[in-house]
């Protein structure tokens, strides 16, 4: 549901989704561990379902090759092609993006592509010395009407005890997003500032910022610019335990006992630096160290899917 307060646009500006439409979003997110994309008949059955969704967001880690191997062949032209024959004719590509192993693409339906605007992408690695992609994020922004979109695929470090690694990646990724995404809103914006600025009294005093072009500017957020964040990903946050303890948990049943323990659930609650985080409910077992010989998950919820809204 596009949630917007209401504002006056001049009668030339018609890009834009009234008030009480529905936008139907797909996001999904899969570490491939890369091996081969599935047949296109497979990724409908359980990935895209076709004519229900105005827009699709594929996000994948580990896509096509390895993560080494990846460094030296970025290409995800397999999976490309796997998943434009699943997703169909009727939708069309606006951008795909690698970061060495991860890769995202976003699919719009073409009854909507006349509402689609100022798409851009950037990538952040957050691997060795910053430098590397084994891990980091790539965030891909675009308008529909006049409400904007910034979808970010995150691939964030391993490990039990890396809890600080996944933060400090989660917040360099946001932050350097949203300082190069910060022209998202264009030509839109510069419609809303010419509005206010013809409605603003001409006795009125300027805000000091704007008597002092010096005077320093607030760092915008990711949820200060756009109006719908999508976080999408191997998040990689576990629950809180050892592995005795989680796989007797997870024996019990003791689904509560879990939630209560999970990195990023407590994070959420108590971190500024996750601050307008959404999520919902986790009525599933954990989805991190899947078994493969038993067909059971192991260990702990792999938070993959996050939603900040601004209201």
């Amino acid at each position: 549901m596009i949630r917007r307060r209401m504002v006056i646009f001049p009668s030339c500006l018609v890009l834009m989704i009234p008030y009480s439409s529905e936008l139907m979003v797909r996001i999904v997110t899969w570490n491939q561990q890369a091996k081969d994309p599935p047949p296109p008949r497979t990724l409908v059955d359980h990935l895209v379902p076709r004519r229900r969704f105005h827009i699709i967001a594929l996000c994948t880690q580990e896509c096509e090759n390895t993560i080494s191997k990846s460094f030296f062949t970025p290409t995800k032209a397999k999976w490309e092609t796997a998943i434009s024959i699943a997703v169909g004719p009727d939708y069309d590509v606006i951008r795909s993006q690698a970061l060495q192993a991860s890769h995202s693409i976003i699919f719009v339906h073409r009854s909507l592509l006349p509402l689609i605007s100022n798409v851009k992408a950037t990538v952040v690695p957050t691997g060795f010395m910053d430098v590397l992609g084994n891990k980091g994020g790539i965030g891909i922004s675009f308008n529909v009407g006049i409400s904007s979109f910034c979808i970010i695929n995150a691939h964030l470090a391993a490990s039990q005890f890396a809890v600080q690694k996944r933060i400090d990646g989660y917040a360099r990724i946001s932050s350097i997003v949203a300082r190069r995404m910060s022209s998202n809103r264009g030509r839109i914006k510069n419609v809303i500032d010419i509005v206010k600025s013809h409605t603003r009294s001409r006795n009125q005093i300027s805000p000091a910022k704007d008597l002092a072009p010096g005077w320093p500017a607030k760092e915008e957020t990711l949820l200060s610019m756009f109006d719908f964040v999508f976080w999408a990903g191997d998040l990689n946050f576990r629950s809180n335990g050892t592995r005795a303890i989680i796989d007797s948990l997870l024996k019990a049943d003791a689904h509560q006992i879990l939630l209560n323990n999970d990195q990023l659930s407590l994070l959420i609650q108590v971190d500024p630096t996750f601050n307008g985080i959404e999520e919902g409910p986790l009525n599933f077992r954990p989805t991190y160290k899947f078994d493969k010989e038993s067909g059971k998950c192991k260990r702990s919820y792999a938070k993959d899917i996050l939603i900040m809204v601004h209201e």
